[in-house]
C-alpha cells in the first residue's frame, strides 16, 4: 500500500512550507501565516492549534487505539478564541468496523443509526462559549445521502441544546421517517428555522437522527456537485432552533493532511441566545505531537433572534 503524504514526510523528516505552519485570524480577521516551527510548542498551546496564554482542557477519552480531549482558548479578557478537541494521530486506528454501537437502534429493518459515538464534556472556563458538550460519532460505513457520505469519516457534533434534551429525540418506526425516530421526533426535528436563524444555502433533507436531531446540508457544497467529500460543515436543528455546528471529516483526509485547512462557516444573522459564535472551522496537523485539531474559531457576538442584528467584533484565533 501506498504511504500517504503525511506519513511519508513524517518518515523522511521532511518540513515542508505549511508542515509545521499555523494560520492565525487577528482583530481585524485578515489571516496571516507564521513562519514555520522547529520548536516543540509551548507550553498552553494546543500544538496543533491556536496559540493562546488561556487554554484549558477537558478529561481526556479512548479513541482507537488513541486519545481525544476537548479544549477552550480565550483571549485576555475571556472572551473564546477557539473551541475545539484535539486527538492523537494514533486515534485513526484500530477503530471499529461495524456500522454502529448499536445505541439507537431499532430492529425495523432501517438504516443503523448514528455509528460509534463518544461524549465529551467541555472544561470550565472563565471563556463564554455556547456550547454544552461535545460528541463524536465515528462511521466506519458512512451514512446517507449514500451518494454522497458512504464513505468512512468522523462528525464532530459541537452541542449547543442541554445534553438532558437528547432524551426527547427518541428513536422509533414512523413510516414518514427515512431514518430510525419516531414521528412527533420527525416533526420536532423537521419544525422551520425562525428567519434570523437560517443559514444561507442549507436544506433540510429530513436527515431527523435519534439523540442528535435534523441535520441541514449546504447543497452548492463540493460534494453535492460532482467532487469526492473530503471535508464539510453541517448545522442541527430541533424545536425550530439551531442546536449544533457539525464539521465532518473522512479519515482519509486526516491521513493525507500534513498541514491545515481553514474554512468559513455559513452563518445566520441570529441564533436562539444571545452570545459570541464561531464563524470558521480548521482542521490542523502537528507533525511535532503527531495529532489533531478540529476546532472552531473567529468568535464573533451575536444577538437572539429577538434582540436585532449582530455586531462585527471579531475574535480570531
Amino acid at each position: 500500500m501506498q504511504p500517504n503524504r503525511r506519513t511519508l514526510l513524517k518518515t523522511l523528516g521532511v518540513g515542508a512550507i505549511g508542515a509545521h505552519a499555523t494560520l492565525r485570524t487577528d482583530a481585524t480577521g485578515t489571516d496571516e501565516q507564521s513562519p514555520p516551527s522547529t520548536s516543540p510548542p509551548e507550553r498552553g498551546t494546543t500544538d496543533a492549534g491556536p496559540p493562546s496564554e488561556r487554554i484549558a482542557w477537558g478529561p481526556p477519552a479512548a479513541v482507537g487505539n488513541g486519545t481525544i480531549r476537548t479544549f477552550v482558548a480565550s483571549t485576555g479578557s475571556g472572551k473564546p478564541r477557539s473551541v475545539g478537541v484535539r486527538f492523537s494521530a494514533d486515534a485513526l486506528e484500530g477503530l471499529p468496523t461495524a456500522p454502529t454501537d448499536g445505541k439507537w437502534n431499532i430492529p425495523d429493518g432501517k438504516a443503523p443509526c448514528c455509528g460509534h459515538e463518544t461524549v465529551l464534556g467541555f472544561p470550565e472556563t472563565a471563556a463564554s462559549i455556547p456550547f454544552r458538550w461535545f460528541m463524536l460519532n465515528w462511521n466506519p460505513t458512512g451514512h446517507p445521502p449514500p451518494d454522497v457520505y458512504a464513505v468512512p469519516h468522523f462528525d464532530f457534533h459541537f452541542c449547543l441544546m442541554p445534553r438532558e434534551k437528547r432524551t426527547e429525540i427518541r428513536n422509533g418506526d414512523c413510516p414518514r421517517a427515512s431514518t430510525a425516530v419516531t414521528c412527533e421526533t420527525l416533526q420536532r426535528g423537521t419544525e422551520p428555522l425562525p428567519s434570523g436563524q437560517r443559514p444561507p444555502d442549507y436544506e433540510s433533507l429530513g436527515a431527523v437522527e435519534p439523540g442528535m436531531g435534523n441535520h441541514l446540508m449546504d447543497l452548492t457544497a463540493p460534494e453535492f456537485n460532482g467532487e469526492p467529500f473530503t471535508h464539510t460543515f453541517l448545522w442541527g436543528t430541533f424545536d425550530g432552533e439551531l442546536i449544533f455546528f457539525e464539521p465532518m471529516v473522512t479519515r482519509s483526509f486526516f491521513r493525507d493532511l500534513c498541514t491545515e485547512i481553514r474554512r468559513p462557516i455559513t452563518m445566520p444573522t441570529a441564533f436562539p441566545t444571545a452570545g459570541w459564535y464561531p464563524t470558521a472551522y480548521a482542521i490542523r496537523y502537528s507533525r511535532t505531537g503527531d495529532n489533531y485539531v478540529v476546532c472552531l474559531e473567529s468568535f464573533r457576538w451575536f444577538e437572539s433572534e429577538t434582540n436585532g442584528r449582530d455586531h462585527t467584533d471579531v475574535m480570531g484565533c
